[in-house]
């Protein structure tokens, strides 16, 4: 006969992914500076070297995505848009 004090079952822990923060180092490679990346870091993008990459510019600082061909056609679109409606846009925000 089961007790009034059963246990509840506790719920199952949630994997929860965060963001996993390794720190880099800058070296000179000709007149620029490269990025060095961990070799966990570009297997799990699956890079190599030669690829392309995107830097994107967040408020909360940069963040590099793996180069996609689709991206980048909408990004040019995006950009060529805001630069020819300019003007109207700005009518628009006020």
């Amino acid at each position: 006969m089961p007790s009034a004090r059963t246990k509840a079952a506790k719920p199952k822990a949630r994997k929860e992914t965060q963001a996993r923060k390794d720190t880099v180092k800058l070296r000179k490679v000709g007149g620029s500076l490269g990025v060095i990346l961990p070799k966990e870091a570009l297997d799990a993008l699956n890079l190599k070297e030669g690829d392309e990459m995107f830097l994107l510019r967040t408020p909360e600082g940069v963040k590099l995505t793996p180069y996609d061909p689709r991206f980048a056609r909408l990004l040019k679109f995006a950009r060529d848009f805001m630069r020819r409606y300019r003007d109207d846009m700005r009518e628009l925000a006020k």
